[in-house]
């Protein structure tokens, strides 16, 4: 005879979704992190006169800003989706 929360909660299931929750969380962390910090790294290389920098820090913010926008959507997706 199985036990009765056996039953109710798949294991399998609940370790699936607690790990996938953890590298969601940590990826989307470090997208918004390095858009944070390309934003401010434009800033003080706009300020220094170094045009090639502030423009590739730049490029990177927004490329870490869509990429959390798109993490964010799938999220979405997934929890809308059958």
């Amino acid at each position: 005879m199985t036990p009765i929360l056996a039953v109710i909660v798949d294991i399998q299931e609940l370790a699936y979704t607690v790990l996938a929750s953890i590298v969601a969380a940590t990826a989307v962390t470090i997208a918004v992190s390095l858009a944070i910090r390309g934003t401010a790294r434009y800033v003080d290389h706009s300020q220094n006169g170094r045009v090639a920098l502030a423009y590739g820090s730049l490029a990177l913010a927004g490329i870490c800003v869509l990429a959390a926008l798109a993490m964010l959507g799938f999220g979405l997706y997934v929890m809308i989706s059958d």
